[in-house]
């Protein structure tokens, strides 16, 4: 074992250490996963937690009534001619055009 007080002899015997490896990662904050992209998380989320449900389905959404003088107004404002004219504008757009397919087949 050899020992010296000069500087550079010592500074030969001191290796460095590796350089630590660092990357991004994203969290989920509903399952505490780890995702490489944002756009993963989100997918997990839709995939595991998100699920297509009818409004009657919903829980707590039943217990709600609608007061009589507003139902009425509703059903005044509400004609054909006014619903159609309402599918025929958003046809127009395409971003819109599953949910205008999906009314048609509907009616």
């Amino acid at each position: 074992f050899f020992v010296s007080e000069d500087p550079e002899v010592i500074k030969n015997y001191i290796q460095k250490g590796r350089e630590p490896i660092s990357k991004i990662v994203f969290s989920s904050g509903v399952t505490g996963k780890l995702f490489n992209s944002k756009k993963a998380v989100l997918d997990d989320f839709e995939k595991n937690q998100l699920k297509s449900m009818e409004l009657v389905d919903v829980p707590s959404q039943n217990r709600y009534q609608i007061e009589e003088h507003f139902l009425a107004f509703i059903q005044e404002q509400l004609d054909d001619i006014r619903v159609s004219a309402f599918v025929d504008a958003m046809s127009a757009h395409d971003e819109f055009e599953t949910h205008v397919a999906r009314w048609i087949e509907e009616n």
